[in-house]
Parts: C-alpha cells; sequence; structure tokens
C-alpha cells in the first residue's frame, strides 16, 4: 500500500510540476472525516517577477540552505540550493541567510579546505 500511495504522488508531482526551476510544496489538506484531504500542490513563488509571495517561501529558503550545508561532494547541487535559498529569501527579514548562502557559493569554487571552514 506505501509503494502504490508514494507512485501515485509521484504521478501526481510529474504530471503538475512542469515549470522549470521552480519550487514546489505538496501538503495535505485538513479533512474533516478522517479520511485524510486531497493533496495540494503549491508553487513555491518569491514574489519579485510580478506573481504574489507563497507563505512556503521563506520556509523553502531555509531548507534549501540546511540541505545545502550537508551536501558533500556535489558542488554543483549545492550550488543550486543556495541559489535557491537566495532566491526565495526575504532580503528584509533573511539577510543573515542570504549572506551566509552567498558565503557558500563563493567557499564552494575554491575547494574542499576553504568549504569546510
Amino acid at each position: 500500500a506505501t509503494v502504490a500511495r508514494a507512485k501515485s504522488i509521484f504521478e501526481f508531482v510529474k504530471q503538475h510540476c512542469v515549470d522549470d526551476d521552480a519550487t514546489y510544496c505538496l501538503t495535505r489538506a485538513a479533512a474533516t472525516d478522517g479520511s485524510g484531504g486531497a493533496l495540494e500542490l503549491w508553487r513555491v513563488d518569491d514574489g519579485r517577477d510580478g506573481r504574489s509571495a507563497t507563505p512556503f517561501a521563506r520556509a523553502c529558503a531555509t531548507l534549501c540552505l540546511r540541505i545545502a550545508r550537508r551536501v558533500s561532494g556535489d558542488r554543483a547541487q549545492q550550488r543550486r540550493l543556495l541559489d535557491r535559498c537566495v532566491a526565495l529569501a526575504d532580503p528584509r527579514r533573511d539577510a543573515a541567510e542570504i549572506a551566509e548562502a552567498h558565503l557558500l557559493v563563493a567557499r564552494s569554487f575554491l575547494g574542499p579546505a576553504a568549504a569546510a571552514g
């Protein structure tokens, strides 16, 4: 049952997550009958391209930064996560996170010794 559910969710995401270089957040709506609500897919926007910012932007920015801190070996993946962090973070409220992301990107070009610390 778990594999079937995972496959169903994967197909749903594959069908609906069609924008390149976009971030999505998958949630489940609350259900009143106890069966679990419907899946809801949110495109996470930073509000800078004319779209309204979504409530998930800051949380996704923080998540990208946390994952990027732990990525080892794949510098391209780390940079993508850090770029997404900067794109989604609020410049007024998340200045420290943005600065850290820029610092980690710079260190990623210097090599393993500099990236460590």
